[in-house]
């Protein structure tokens, strides 16, 4: 049986984004069960199942959990769960305070039960905050903090609900379009070319963009076209109207007019700036 379980001191630092309350790891070990009456429990407490099954019960219902998959109580929350007799689960987790625009959950759910991805990352970064909790000092805090807010990002990004599967493929492909407009965002990319071969149409695509992202296909092209030109402006000496070329904009006034959009100022001003703090 493996019973991990790293109790921390209070911070020193009272703002951080997140922190530990303690982080663990369990596996074989089939009577792994826990009960919590609402209001009992004051931290977010986060479960990642890597092997086996367990079991949540929530409104009534009970669900099954397995590899790859997991959950998130909110604060307060009544909590059930616990790991299935025949084959117990392998789980990492953490119980931790954050502040509230770190929050994971949607509004009115006192659990997020999702499936995830990036399992390598996942694993390391939970054997680093563990190996980070073990005697950690005033110096380590931040390392802990900051650890720990990886791992709360890397879920958002590769986590989906339960509820939602076909979610995931999407994102994935939306993801892949990201990465693209990114790498060849010099190119003359255009919108109905990215979402053909995403498998959309152009709306869908346009909207799933936006929901996985928090930006509009467009606007994230222009996002990455201004912050090549940025580089080429403090790496080169070319004209601003070639660099408005090699950058993907086309013509200078629509580059200077985005690009001041951006940064709040002309690409000359941007170069500027710079020089002068050679």
């Amino acid at each position: 049986m493996i019973w991990e379980h790293l109790f921390m001191r209070r911070p020193f630092q009272p703002s951080y984004v997140c922190y530990p309350e303690s982080v663990g790891h369990f596996a074989e070990a089939p009577h792994h069960v826990c009960e919590r009456q609402s209001g009992q429990f004051g931290y977010y407490n986060l479960h990642l199942i890597f092997n086996g099954e367990g079991w949540l019960d929530y409104r009534g219902k009970r669900y099954t959990l397995r590899e790859g998959e997991g959950f998130l109580y909110r604060p307060g929350a009544a909590q059930q769960y616990g790991a299935a007799a025949a084959n117990p689960w392998d789980i990492h987790w953490v119980h931790y305070e954050a502040m509230p625009w770190a929050e994971l959950l949607r509004d009115g759910e006192d659990v997020w039960l999702f499936s995830f991805t990036a399992v390598d990352k996942l694993k390391r970064l939970f054997e680093q905050l563990k190996e980070a909790c073990k005697e950690s000092t005033k110096e380590d805090e931040a390392h802990i903090s900051a650890l720990l807010y990886e791992l709360l990002l890397t879920i958002r990004e590769h986590g989906v609900g339960l509820d939602n599967p076909l979610l995931r493929s999407a994102q994935e492909r939306i993801r892949a379009a990201a990465e693209l407009i990114r790498t060849r965002c010099v190119e003359p990319l255009t919108i109905a070319e990215l979402a053909e071969s995403s498998g959309y149409s152009t709306a869908h695509f346009c909207r799933l963009f936006r929901q996985t992202t928090g930006k509009t296909p467009v606007e994230f092209l222009t996002e990455s076209r201004v912050t090549e030109a940025k580089r080429m402006l403090l790496s080169t000496s070319r004209p601003v109207k070639q660099i408005a070329i090699e950058a993907g904009f086309g013509q200078s006034s629509y580059f200077i007019r985005k690009f001041r959009e951006a940064e709040g100022m002309t690409p000359d001003q941007y170069r500027r700036l710079f020089d002068s703090g050679r």
